[in-house]
């Protein structure tokens, strides 16, 4: 509160807890949902009926365009700053909070997933392991990244919260 005021700023806290929004509140902070986590159960997820056929739809256009996925690692940071700089070439800067801030320092403890075709990383995500489970932190897509690589992406990320043994996954904030 006291630096959000000495910048005219309004204090924020995002992705916080039904325990400490309850505790903010009795400290007279206001408390407002603007927004849900689409949380999803590893375990239990299947790609199975007909409410998955459009990601099954996408799924097989990034394996169509060549997209493999696997872990990346500090040797890949290159590469995922090329991919961030043709992402931010498209949408502009980053604003961060629900969509993040590029930060390698940031990411260099947390999973990070790339997709490649042809050997070239095209996209990433990054996950954030928590006490209940895990979310989706970044998402970045280059401009040479095939339909349906995000979905892959998320795909790989739900075996990863599955083999971690995640009780849930977060797939994104969704406006509430």
């Amino acid at each position: 509160q006291t630096m959000a005021r000495a910048r005219n700023r309004v204090p924020c806290l995002y992705k916080i807890t039904n325990r400490d929004a309850a505790r903010l509140r009795r400290a007279g902070w206001k408390v407002v949902v603007f927004a849900r986590d689409a949380v999803i159960s590893p375990a239990r997820f299947s790609l199975s009926g007909a409410d998955k056929r459009q990601l099954r739809r996408m799924l097989r256009r990034a394996e169509d365009g060549g997209v493999a996925v696997r872990r990346l690692s500090d040797a890949d940071l290159p590469a995922m700053e090329r991919v961030h700089e043709s992402w931010l070439a498209r949408h502009g800067t980053e604003r961060g909070l629900t969509m993040g801030r590029y930060c390698p320092a940031y990411l260099a403890d947390k999973i990070s997933l790339g997709a490649f075709v042809d050997g070239k990383l095209v996209a990433f995500l990054s996950l954030v392991a928590g006490r209940d489970g895990m979310a989706v932190d970044l998402m970045r897509s280059g401009d040479k990244a095939p339909a349906g690589s995000m979905h892959a992406l998320v795909m790989a990320a739900i075996d990863v919260a599955v083999q971690a043994k995640a009780s849930e996954l977060s797939l994104a904030a969704l406006p509430h």
